[in-house]
């Protein structure tokens, strides 16, 4: 027998959560510009490694170092591959950032709800419901109106730039659906130290090869950003966003992860100054409609009766 109570409240834990993730992830925009003297790989590998710091002390702290030992031996080829998906998220979009106009890198690897939405039944055997589609189209139109959609050009110099950015977008869509189907088997925590280790060694291994400076002179304040964005939106952001896929299909996470953009720009007019233009506005009440779309679709559904699979907290 299902406990309905304990289901909602599961329910609304998991938006909860997604939530929280979506605003924490809005900070990371005001970090990175207040950071200097650090290259964008350099950037891409420090707040990984922050973020495996802080995943060490929790689970240190937390006790989970049994699990992380017995993932070592249980599945250590789906953990390979969330390390690499993890690094090749974050260079293939310095990549398109170098090769292709922001608005345009912004805008496509923020298709990754969309990619999500085709991959998730298949991988995951998660059904498309009704509303899934237009709580994504809505939400993706907001927030593409809020980065510059406008702005958005499809010209013959960038097409390598612009399938780098697919490619984030492709490995961020690919990092949702195997922490889902990971979440079922280990704690967050020991997803998320591998997840920032492995793909911290990616970055550094791959910065080595390209001959990157990494460091070019930072200053204190620019290394105390650097720690705050591995803290904070990347650490903590993503931690909770993991532990939302336990109770959040994937389509519906990354859904509600498109609050970024909309928190991002309200922390820029708050810290920076910077007032966005009336198309942003527009822009964040869209997405901001398309994400309770996705959260009211996900608190509406029957719920399915649930086995004893990944009940970690």
């Amino acid at each position: 027998m299902i406990n309905y109570s304990l289901h909602y409240d599961e329910k609304i834990r998991g938006v909860a959560l997604a939530v929280l993730a979506g605003v924490i992830f809005g900070t990371a925009g005001i970090f990175t510009r207040s950071i200097a003297g650090i290259s964008p790989i350099g950037i891409a590998t420090g707040r990984l490694v922050f973020g495996l710091l802080f995943m060490t002390v929790l689970v240190c702290v937390q006790g989970y170092g049994d699990a992380l030992k017995h993932s070592l031996r249980q599945y250590p080829l789906l953990l390979l591959a969330l390390g690499l998906i993890s690094s090749l998220h974050f260079v293939l979009f310095v990549l398109a950032i170098q090769k292709t106009l922001i608005a345009n890198a912004l805008i496509l690897v923020n298709t990754a709800p969309i990619l999500v939405l085709v991959l998730a039944p298949f991988l995951l055997q998660e059904p498309i419901r009704m509303l899934d589609i237009p709580g994504v189209a809505i939400t993706f139109l907001g927030a593409g109106m809020i980065i510059g959609l406008d702005n958005m050009k499809l010209m013959t110099e960038h097409p390598v730039g612009d399938f780098y950015a697919l490619g984030s977008a492709l490995c961020y869509a690919l990092y949702v659906v195997l922490a889902r189907k990971l979440r079922k088997i280990y704690p967050s925590q020991v997803i998320m130290f591998w997840f920032f280790g492995l793909g911290s060694l990616f970055l550094l291994l791959g910065g080595l090869w390209r001959q990157d400076p990494f460091l070019q002179s930072p200053s204190l304040k620019s290394c105390i950003f650097l720690g705050l964005l591995g803290m904070l939106p990347t650490g903590i952001g993503h931690f909770a966003y993991n532990l939302s896929l336990k109770h959040l299909a994937a389509a519906k996470a990354s859904t509600i992860i498109l609050l970024e953009p909309v928190t991002g720009t309200l922390f820029a007019m708050i810290f920076l100054g910077e007032i966005p233009p009336f198309s942003s506005w527009l822009g964040i009440v869209i997405a901001l409609t398309g994400i309770t779309i996705a959260s009211c679709t996900h608190l509406s559904e029957t719920p399915l009766p649930q086995t004893r699979e990944g009940e970690h907290v």
